[in-house]
């Protein structure tokens, strides 16, 4: 369980990089309003999927001392 959360924890660390790198990218554009809201949001998901895969990680732990 734990290589599974950490690769994830991998995973979409990389991919909230990426896609705060693309709203960088998009500029300011009109045409690039909503692509640029889209990454955005894919930002704030893939931050999301991290910050779970760490927050269960942490539950491991705490539940491995409880024993």
């Amino acid at each position: 369980m734990r290589e599974i959360l950490a690769a994830h924890q991998k995973y979409a660390e990389g991919m909230r990089r990426r896609a705060g790198a693309d709203v960088a990218d998009a500029g300011a554009d009109e045409a690039w309003v909503y692509p640029r809201l889209t990454l955005a949001w894919a930002e704030r998901y893939y931050t999301a999927e991290r910050d779970l895969a760490d927050a269960m990680l942490a539950d491991i732990e705490e539940s491995e001392g409880e024993q």
